[in-house]
């Protein structure tokens, strides 16, 4: 097995790779197209006053790219642990580095990315043609790609743990992996609530019935006036917005790597 990591090697191996995956990406990408075009085409069947504000429409293509970033791992790479299939992949001339590397990219970084590319052409095409019930461009809101730019964290926590548990398990992927992942949801959930219910509990009655915190918005409330005037809290915000937005992902993207590099089969 190779050991060092060459970008031409790397080039040849994610363009085959690539080529191979190219008509499930079509149908995945045809779905999320059809389901919007759907929506639609049912609403002028009934005829309906609903408006598909932009705000609407942005909701459904944040679900798609973080669906596609869920699913990627386990349509594309669903044999990579098998005990006699896998072995067909292992076995490319490509060392350790360029075959995670490899994964990581398509699955997800350009499977999203398209996701992203393909219902945003698919939303403006109806908006252009039927701006009755599709009003507005989404490309044309500048709150939507603020959002989406502070959501990209968020897009990386669940699908990094899918991209691990897809090559920790080997039988019932979907299932172990969700459940692993709502295990560390659930573990990180019993730490915020002992450091704000307990440890913090006479800040929070200082602070009043405004305050209030979500995974989702750590990072907001360490950055907000709410705390400023409570360094120990502060602090332990800070570092559980890291541990969740940042360390989640690192630490699942590094046991991926060896796993792909101790694998046995």
């Amino acid at each position: 097995m190779k050991t060092t990591f060459n970008i031409t090697r790397f080039g040849k191996l994610f363009k085959k790779e690539f080529v191979e995956r190219a008509p499930v990406i079509f149908k995945m990408m045809a779905v999320i197209s059809l389901i919007l075009i759907g929506i639609w085409l049912t609403s002028i069947l009934f005829g309906t006053d609903i408006i598909f504000q932009t705000k609407i429409r942005s909701v459904y293509i944040y679900l798609i790219v973080f669906g596609t970033a869920v699913v990627a791992p386990f349509a594309f790479y669903n044999d990579f642990n098998h005990t006699k299939k896998g072995l067909d992949y292992i076995s490319l001339p490509a060392s350790i580095s360029e075959k995670f590397l490899s994964m990581f990219v398509l699955s997800l970084i350009i499977i999203p990315v398209i996701a992203f590319i393909t219902v945003m052409f698919a939303d403006t095409t109806i908006a252009i043609i039927s701006p009755t019930y599709f009003s507005g461009f989404i490309f044309s809101d500048n709150l939507f790609f603020s959002k989406l730019f502070y959501s990209i964290p968020d897009l990386f926590i669940l699908p990094s743990m899918c991209f691990l548990g897809n090559l920790i398990y080997r039988n019932n992927k979907v299932v172990k992996t969700f459940l692993s992942a709502a295990g560390v949801y659930i573990l990180l959930a019993a730490i915020l609530v002992f450091l704000f219910q307990y440890l913090f509990k006479t800040e929070l009655n200082t602070l009043g019935s405004n305050f209030n915190y979500r995974f989702d918005n750590l990072i907001n409330l360490y950055q907000s006036d709410f705390i400023a005037k409570f360094p120990v809290m502060k602090f332990a915000t800070g570092v559980m917005a890291l541990l969740y937005n940042f360390g989640i992902p690192a630490a699942a993207l590094t046991g991926a790597y060896y796993r792909i590099k101790n694998i046995q089969y």
